[in-house]
């Protein structure tokens, strides 16, 4: 392995680095930077809608976020909230939430979001991992989420949003009835330590891990970017997304449109077939959807044949959106530019397509340009760029057998060093820094590579593990499910490439001998024991036995390659 003087040569860098060389990230909470961009447009975005949720149809502009916030901040000291104290939230609002986010945060707190259709015992095991005393539901999360609760042996304060719970204070009584003068106006936050938000990673590794975020992280992350700035004009500057208020995105392009004066409406309960009305009612000029999610969207309005001359660009992340949806957008939208981003949680946001402009390339006979995306074909695989690394970031490429940095259009393990860092997992002591090696290295867990001009490519996670829409899928896990049928004999799964919803488990089964089980039973075998994004949308394939390398482990390679042949 090489010395971290010799990476010195493979260490890649924002063509923008410079510009941030001399930066001072000030000692400010989050708040106190998001107040700063209101009131240094107020005159400009005061009657302005923030957020709005499309389900439910509620709404709150510019101007009512800090009054709304300081009124909640209010009732929740009063409720005994305080410095340090954890709010756990499993929720479908995408408008009051980020008011409570904010809320929460001027009182010294941490935002901790739950996937909504979650299990009980998950719901325990994040509530325990943070000692919360505060938890909001609504009414479509109330009984599992309360259930949780008397699982665990001490007091709580339930709080409800969007509705009548039993038991429960409502967030909108609150506002209601608060006159905002118990808010902790005196109280100092330190950004370094103070934790902001827990959102949950992934589960690519395993279970989902908790990863904190601090005021200081996400105030560096937007100081590099240059917010907040004096804006000039807002004027048609609206955002439509579909996004859970629970994962690490939603409020990161939430309070990135606050500084940036942006409308953002969200889909909290996101179903396909109703994507294209919500365009067409709202006509934002922009869109957030995941990759999988683009695929229907060009099916949908191709066959609606709408006229979508307003809409300007569609953000993606979460997975990395395909060549051939692209040019599926740009032949249906040749106006419309496709914008990529890339990050994890633990690192926020690492890079944007559209950020330093790099469609500019040096090679254009081998590269070119798709949906305003520059895109790279390399050992026979065409695959889009993420963009150019953000200022604050750098990034080098290792060998993964070696560990040893390798150069420019080389695949390997992608490490990732920025001063926007989590704090650490929250399940985890973060003060033995253990998710960084020991030159402060974070290891993503994808497989990447840059090009020449310095551009990011990421060809797949390092691991076998998939997506089914936005929720990753072990193998493992569903290979125990299958094994504990009586007929089968070994199973191996393998996600499948779907266009439509990301990956498609497929398992290949060795039955034991005469056994007259059929494609249908191994898959309500699953269905009937297992979350639907572990069902096998992908099939059942029976064969004689399963294949093995050199090494003598289980070929997921050649599974997989034989069950895109076969698909």
């Amino acid at each position: 392995m090489n010395s971290e003087n010799d990476d010195e040569l493979y260490i890649v860098r924002s063509p923008r680095a410079f510009a941030v060389k001399d930066l001072k990230i000030p000692d400010v909470s989050l708040p106190e930077l998001l107040f700063e961009g209101i009131d240094m447009n107020y005159d400009l975005i005061k009657d302005r809608i923030w957020v709005g949720d499309v389900i439910r149809g509620t709404s709150y502009k510019f101007s009512d976020i800090k009054p709304m916030s300081r009124k909640i901040a209010s009732g929740l000291t009063r409720l005994g909230f305080k410095r340090g104290d954890v709010l756990v939230f499993a929720t479908y609002d995408v408008a009051l939430i980020y008011i409570i986010h904010i809320a929460v945060w001027l009182c010294g707190g941490t935002m901790r979001g739950c996937y909504q259709k979650d299990t009980k015992d998950n719901y325990v095991r994040q509530i325990r991992t943070v000692s919360s005393r505060f938890i909001l539901c609504d009414p479509e999360t109330s009984t599992s989420i309360i259930s949780a609760t008397k699982e665990l042996d001490w007091d709580f304060k339930i709080l409800s949003i969007c509705g009548e719970v039993q038991g429960a204070m409502s967030i909108e009584e609150m506002l209601e009835h608060e006159d905002g003068s118990a808010f902790p106006k005196y109280l100092k936050i330190n950004p370094k330590e103070d934790v902001l938000v827990i959102v949950n990673t992934s589960g690519s590794t395993g279970i989902s891990k908790g990863v904190m975020q601090t005021h200081f992280s996400r105030v560096a992350y937007y100081k590099s970017i240059g917010l907040p700035k004096k804006l000039s004009n807002v004027s048609g500057s609206t955002m439509l997304a579909m996004i859970a208020n629970y994962l690490t995105g939603a409020y990161s392009i939430c309070m990135t449109c606050l500084l940036q004066g942006t409308t953002m409406y969200s889909i909290s309960n996101f179903n396909p077939e109703n994507l294209m009305e919500h365009i067409e009612k709202y006509k934002p000029d922009s869109l957030f959807l995941y990759p999988y999610a683009i695929h229907g969207f060009v099916h949908s309005a191709s066959k609606a044949k709408a006229d979508l001359s307003f809409l300007r660009s569609i953000m993606t992340g979460g997975a990395v959106i395909n060549y051939s949806s692209a040019k599926a957008l740009e032949a249906l939208l040749p106006h419309v530019k496709l914008i990529q981003r890339y990050g994890a949680s633990e690192t926020q946001t690492l890079t944007l397509s559209d950020f330093g402009d790099p469609t500019v390339t040096k090679n254009t006979e081998a590269e070119g340009v798709v949906a305003g995306i520059k895109y790279k074909k390399l050992h026979g695989s065409i695959r889009l760029t993420c963009g150019y690394l953000l200022p604050l970031v750098e990034a080098k490429i290792l060998d993964p057998v070696s560990g040893s940095c390798v150069g420019r259009n080389v695949p390997g393990n992608l490490l990732i060093k920025t001063s926007y860092m989590m704090k650490g997992y929250s399940c985890r002591n973060h003060e033995t820094k253990e998710f960084l090696d020991k030159n402060g290295w974070f290891d993503t867990g994808d497989i990447a590579y840059f090009d020449d001009d310095g551009c990011l490519y990421v060809v797949d996670r390092s691991k076998f593990t998939f997506k089914y829409l936005m929720k990753w899928v072990s193998p493992a896990e569903v290979e125990a499910i299958i094994l504990k049928h009586p007929d089968v004999l070994s199973v191996a799964v393998v996600g499948v490439p779907d266009p439509q919803i990301t990956s498609a488990a497929k398992a290949f089964v060795v039955l034991k001998p005469e056994s007259e089980v059929t494609e249908g039973d191994i898959k309500s075998h699953v269905a009937e024991r297992a979350e639907v994004h572990k069902h096998l949308h992908g099939g059942v394939k029976f064969v004689d036995s399963l294949p093995v390398t050199a090494g003598g482990k289980l070929d997921r390679t050649a599974l997989l390659k034989q069950a895109i042949a076969d698909s």
